[in-house]
C-alpha cells in the first residue's frame, strides 16, 4: 500500500491514485491560478476596449456582468489573491514569548506572560487499518477557484495544505498527519532552538514594529512617540556604546556601589553597606538576593501592597543546581573574563579564581533553597527575625527617597511574602558570607544585567553568548531585535498605538469579539453539563464567567494621546548613550510601582503588551487577555473560515478561560480575591478526573528523550485542553447554526469545515525544533509538549473520531476515553 493513496468520494466508491498524481495536482492548481490571473487582465482589457467602442452604458454593463458570471466575482481592484511571505522565526530569550512553552500560562498580576493547510482526508480502511489519504483537497472544484475566493481563505488553505502529511493515517497519529510536513515549509533559523506558528507571529509583528521604530518622526508626532523612537535610536547606537562603554560602566560602578571589588583594588570593605546596596541595585530592576516591589494584594487586588520575593537566578535555574562542574566552569569563566575586560586586575590569578568561585557558590546557595507558599507578615516581625540584614533601615530608604517619596511606612506595615521559606534561609546564606563575596556578587549581578541588556559594549554581550548559550539554550540574539524588544516592553503602549494604527484593524476586533461571546456561551453550557461540580459551585462558576473581563485586540487609553503623553512623561531619553538612558527607564519603573503602593488599581488595565504574542488569563482579576498581536495570520482573520478562527484562536480563548475554572482558578473568585470556592466534593471529583489524564499521559513514550513523559507538572494545562476543543467545536457550530447555513464550499470535494476545525487545531501546535536543542530536553529530562498536548486532547474527543470516521479502538479514538468537560 505504499505506493498509492486511495480516496473516497462516497463510502461505497473506491479508487486508487498514484502518489505522483499528488505533485501533479499541485502543479495543475498553480497553472490554473497563474492562468486565471492571465484571464482576468484579457477581461479587463476587453472591458476598456467595449466602453470606449461602445456608446451605450447599458451594453457595457451587461457585457461586465457576462464577465462576472462566467469567472466568478474578482477579487478587489481586479487584483489576484494577495501571497503573504512566510516569515522563518527567530526566537530568544528576550522576546515576547517563551522558547519553552509558547501556549500562555495562568498568570497572576505582575507575571509577563502562544499553520494551516487545505487537509487531506486520511481515510482508514478497518480491515487492515493501513492509512489511505484523501488527495481530493488538490483537486480544484468546478464551482470554486483559488482566484474566485477571498485571499486570505485561500491563504489559510495554502497554509494547511503545507503541513499535512499524506502518509500518516489521522486515526493514528493526529499530530503527525497535521504538522508531518510543516518543516519542510518552515526551515528552522541556525540561531533559533524552535519555530512554530506564535514564532512565526511573533517575527512577522517583529519585523513591523521594527519598521515603525525606525521610520523618521513625523510632523507635530506625540511626545510619547518621539521619545520611544529616541531610545529605540539610542539603543541602535553600537558605535557609540563601543567607544564609551567602557570608562561609562567603570564610572557607574563607583558612582553606585563604591566599586567592584573583583577589579577595583582601592575597595574599601568599611565602607560596604549591605542594604544600600541592595537598594541601589533594586531601584533600577535588578533582582539579586531578593525582590521588593509594590503589587496587588491578593486578598483584595483593588489595593497594592509591599512584596519581597526570591532573587532572580536564572543562569542557575536554567543550568541546573546540580550541575555545578557546568556552573564553575562556564559561569565562573564568564565572570572572570568579564572582570579581565575591566580590569587591570591588580591581585594575583589565584585571588581572582577564589574570589570568582566564592561568588558562583552564593548564587548556587542561593538557588538551592527550598521554595514555599505566599503569606502575609509585618515589618516588624521581619526585623525580629534577622540581625544580618536590617529590614527597617532597607525598607526606609528604599520608600522614602525622593523617586518614591512614600514616608509613611512604620513597623505594623503589611508585607506579602512571595515565598515565606525562601527569605529565612537567604538570611542564613548571607549570615555565612563575607562582605567582599557579597559586594563582589551584587555588582556581579548589575553588571551582568547590564550585559543581557546589550548597555555595554559588544565583547561583553559575545562573552555572554560563548560561555551561556551552549548550556542555557538561550539561543543567539542581535542588537536590532533586542532594542525592539526592549522598546516595546518599556514603552508599551506607545509601541502599541503605532501597531494597531497601521496593521490592525476595527473590524478584526469586532470578529474576535463576536468569536469569544459565542466561547463565553458553550462555556457556560459546558459549566452546566459538567458531572464534577456539585450545584453550588456551578452557581458560583457560572457567576464568575459571567464577570469575567474578556479584552480583546488593546485596551482604550491607546486612542487617547493625552494619557499617553502623561505616561511616559519621565520616560524621555536625556542623553545619546543608551546605558543612562537604559538606567533612567528602569528606575522609573521600579519608582513608580512603589510610589503607588497607596493608590486603588485598575483593574480593566492590561497587564501585558497589545502587540505580544501569546494570550493570558490573569487569575487576580478575573480576566482574560486576547492582544492584538495574536489576532494575526496564520492563527485569525477577519476573513477567514470560521472554521479555521475557530480551531485556532476559538480553541485557544477557551483554553484561557478554562483556566479560571481548574485547581488554580479555582483559588480565585469572580471577583479575583483569594477565595477558595470549590465544595469538598467537587474538589475530590476534579482530581479523580485529573487523575485519569494523568494516568492516560504517562503511558505516552517520548522516543525523542528515551523515557516517558511525566505529566504531573502538566496537569493545568492538560484540562484545559481537554475541554477547549469539545466547548470550541460546540460554539463555532452553534454560530453556523444560527446562521441557517454551512459556510461556502472549499476548493475541494470532500474536505468539510467540521474537519478544517480539528486541523486548525492541531497546527497551532506544528513546529520545528533544534537538535541542540532535542539535546538539552534529554539531559534535563524534559519533553516536548507539542505532539503530546495534540494527540491527548484529540483522543478523548468524540466529535474528532466522528468527524474523521475513526474506528473505535483506534490510537485516536480508545475505547476508554477522559473527559472532565
Amino acid at each position: 500500500m505504499s505506493g498509492t493513496l486511495r480516496k473516497s468520494l462516497t463510502s461505497e466508491d473506491w479508487t486508487t491514485v498514484d502518489l505522483r498524481e499528488l505533485q501533479e495536482l499541485r502543479e495543475r492548481t498553480e497553472k490554473i491560478q497563474a492562468a486565471s490571473r492571465v484571464s482576468r487582465v484579457k477581461y479587463l482589457i476587453s472591458l476598456v476596449v467595449l466602453i470606449v467602442l461602445v456608446s451605450s452604458g447599458l451594453v457595457a454593463f451587461i457585457f461586465y456582468q457576462q464577465v462576472i458570471s462566467s469567472k466568478g466575482e474578482p477579487s478587489k481592484a481586479g487584483s489576484p489573491p494577495k501571497q503573504v511571505p512566510m516569515d522563518v522565526a527567530h526566537t530568544d530569550t528576550a522576546t515576547l514569548t517563551s522558547k519553552k512553552d509558547l501556549q500562555h500560562q495562568p498568570l497572576l498580576e505582575g507575571s509577563s506572560t502562544s499553520r494551516k493547510s487545505p487537509s487531506l482526508e486520511a481515510l482508514v480502511d478497518s480491515s487492515n487499518s493501513v492509512a489511505k489519504t484523501d488527495t481530493s483537497l488538490f483537486v480544484t472544484s468546478k464551482r470554486t477557484t483559488p482566484t474566485t475566493m477571498k485571499a486570505e481563505r485561500f491563504e489559510a488553505l495554502t497554509y494547511m495544505q503545507n503541513s499535512i502529511d499524506l502518509n500518516v493515517n489521522p486515526c493514528e497519529d493526529f499530530y503527525q498527519f497535521a504538522c508531518g510536513k510543516w518543516n519542510t515549509s518552515y526551515h528552522l533559523p541556525n540561531s533559533s532552538l524552535e519555530v512554530n506558528m506564535f514564532s512565526l507571529i511573533e517575527t512577522k509583528t517583529f519585523n513591523e514594529i521594527k519598521a515603525l521604530l525606525e521610520a523618521p518622526a513625523k510632523d507635530e508626532e506625540q511626545p510619547s512617540l518621539r521619545n520611544t523612537r529616541k531610545y529605540f535610536t539610542s539603543c541602535m547606537n553600537e558605535g557609540l556604546i563601543d567607544q564609551m562603554g567602557y570608562d561609562t560602566l567603570k564610572e557607574i560602578l563607583l558612582q553606585e556601589f563604591e566599586g567592584w571589588p573583583l577589579t577595583y583594588s582601592m575597595w574599601d570593605e568599611s565602607k560596604f553597606d549591605l542594604e544600600a546596596t541592595v537598594k541601589n541595585l533594586n531601584s533600577y530592576n535588578v533582582s539579586t538576593l531578593f525582590y521588593f516591589t509594590a503589587d496587588s494584594d491578593l486578598m483584595n487586588n483593588s489595593y497594592r501592597t509591599l512584596q519581597i520575593g526570591r532573587g532572580d537566578f536564572e543562569t542557575i535555574d536554567l543550568i541546573g543546581v546540580t550541575q555545578k562542574d557546568l556552573i564553575f566552569k562556564n559561569y565562573g569563566t564568564l565572570i572572570t573574563e568579564v572582570a579581565r575586560l575591566l580590569g587591570p586586575y591588580t591581585y594575583n590569578v589565584s585571588v581572582l579564581m577564589e574570589d570568582v568561585k566564592a561568588m558562583v557558590q552564593l548564587e548556587i546557595d542561593l538557588a538551592s533553597l527550598k521554595e514555599g507558599s505566599e503569606g502575609y507578615t509585618t515589618l516588624k516581625s521581619l526585623v525580629d527575625t534577622s540581625h544580618v540584614f536590617d529590614w527597617m533601615k532597607y525598607v526606609t530608604i528604599v520608600m522614602s527617597a525622593s523617586e518614591v517619596a512614600v514616608n509613611d511606612v512604620n513597623e505594623n506595615e503589611k508585607i506579602l511574602l512571595k515565598d515565606v521559606i525562601y527569605l529565612p534561609g537567604m538570611v542564613g546564606v548571607i549570615s555565612k558570607t563575607t562582605n567582599r563575596t557579597l559586594a563582589n556578587y551584587l555588582v556581579w549581578k548589575f553588571i551582568l544585567t547590564c550585559i543581557k541588556a546589550m548597555t555595554l559594549p559588544r565583547r561583553f554581550f559575545d562573552l555572554y553568548e560563548e560561555y551561556l548559550s551552549p548550556i542555557m539554550k538561550i539561543g543567539t540574539t542581535d542588537r536590532s531585535r533586542l532594542c525592539t524588544s526592549t522598546t516595546s516592553n518599556i514603552y508599551m503602549y506607545a509601541v502599541a498605538q503605532m501597531f494597531v494604527s497601521e496593521h490592525f484593524d476595527g473590524e478584526s476586533n469586532k470578529k474576535a469579539r463576536d468569536l469569544i461571546k459565542e466561547i463565553q456561551k458553550s462555556t457556560d453550557w459546558a459549566l452546566e453539563m459538567n458531572e464534577w461540580m456539585d450545584r453550588k459551585t456551578k452557581i458560583f462558576a457560572k457567576e464568575k464567567l459571567k464577570l469575567m473581563d474578556l479584552e480583546i485586540g488593546y485596551p482604550e487609553e491607546l486612542e487617547n494621546d493625552e494619557y499617553l503623553n502623561h505616561l511616559y512623561i519621565n520616560y524621555a531619553p536625556q542623553n545619546e548613550l543608551y546605558i543612562w538612558n537604559y538606567m533612567k527607564v528602569m528606575k522609573e519603573i521600579t519608582s513608580a510601582k512603589l510610589r503607588m503602593v497607596r493608590e486603588s488599581l485598575d483593574l480593566k488595565s492590561w497587564t501585558m503588551s497589545p502587540v505580544t504574542s501569546a494570550v493570558a488569563h490573569i487569575l487576580n482579576r478575573n480576566q482574560v487577555i486576547i492582544p492584538a498581536g495574536v489576532l494575526r495570520y496564520p492563527l485569525f482573520h477577519k476573513n477567514y473560515p470560521k472554521s479555521v478562527n475557530y480551531g485556532a484562536i476559538g480553541v485557544l480563548m477557551t483554553r484561557e478561560i478554562l483556566h479560571g475554572f481548574d485547581s488554580i482558578g479555582a483559588k480565585f473568585n469572580q471577583n479575583g480575591h483569594l477565595q477558595d470556592w470549590w465544595s469538598e466534593n467537587t474538589r475530590r471529583n476534579f482530581t479523580q478526573k485529573i487523575q485519569c489524564l494523568t494516568d492516560q499521559l504517562n503511558k505516552y513514550f517520548n522516543k525523542e528523550i528515551n523515557a516517558r513523559v511525566n505529566q504531573k507538572l502538566n496537569k493545568v494545562e492538560n484540562s484545559a485542553d481537554n475541554g477547549a476543543i469539545k466547548i470550541a467545536y460546540k460554539a463555532y457550530r452553534s454560530s453556523i447554526e444560527a446562521e441557517g447555513k454551512e459556510e461556502p464550499i472549499l476548493p475541494s470535494q470532500n474536505l468539510t469545515h467540521n474537519r478544517m476545525f480539528f486541523l486548525s487545531f492541531a497546527q497551532t501546535f506544528c513546529s520545528e525544533i533544534s537538535v541542540d536543542y532535542l539535546k538539552y530536553l534529554k539531559t534535563f529530562n524534559r519533553h516536548r509538549q507539542d505532539i503530546i498536548r495534540v494527540n491527548a486532547a484529540i483522543q478523548n474527543s468524540p466529535e474528532f473520531a466522528d468527524v474523521y470516521s475513526c474506528p473505535l479502538g483506534s490510537p485516536m479514538n480508545p475505547k476508554n476515553k477522559c473527559f472532565l468537560w
